[in-house]
């Protein structure tokens, strides 16, 4: 788990996750980490281990398809002229 200082993970951890807004990657991973150990709740088991495995399988694949697919065509079509 990347470094964060304590009163940052205590300031992520009392955030509503609609209102969280990292400034950096290790703010953006602990941010995810603590969304997807809530999901999981007390009790871990291999059935929500791998929905949640899932799930961020499935949110890689959508921003790349709705973010990152349009964004490397935008610079391919303006690098063409």
């Amino acid at each position: 788990m990347p470094f964060l200082s304590d009163a940052r993970k205590k300031l992520i951890d009392n955030t509503p996750v609609g209102a969280l807004d990292p400034s950096d990657v290790q703010e953006l991973t602990y941010a995810l980490h603590k969304i997807v150990k809530r999901f999981l709740g007390a009790t871990m088991t291999h059935q929500k281990v791998n929905l949640a495995l899932g799930a961020i399988e499935n949110v890689k694949h959508e921003f790349y398809r709705k973010d990152v697919a349009p964004f490397n065509n935008q610079e391919k079509h303006d690098n063409e002229f």
